[in-house]
């Protein structure tokens, strides 16, 4: 159940991209996570966007997210 180097737009995509991690304080300084991602220049818009270009693939079937649940609620 990898689901790592998912083809997308024809480049290989990881289940963990390489971004800059802020601290809750560097967030609640910007004015709360909206004006945070404003300033940064991220749009929700923006999301809905690219997940629509992955693949079918790319997400788990609902048996899977079914295993998945499963799997976390038995680990607490």
């Amino acid at each position: 159940m990898r689901k790592t180097g998912i083809q997308a737009g024809g480049e290989a995509q990881h289940s963990f991209f390489k971004v800059k991690t802020h601290s809750i304080a560097d967030i609640l300084a910007a004015g709360g996570a909206t004006e945070f991602a404003a300033k940064m220049g991220k749009k929700s818009q923006n999301l809905a966007a690219r997940l629509k270009d992955f693949p079918q693939e790319a997400f788990l079937t609902d048996d899977e997210a079914k295993s998945a649940l499963e799997s976390l609620k038995s680990s607490k």
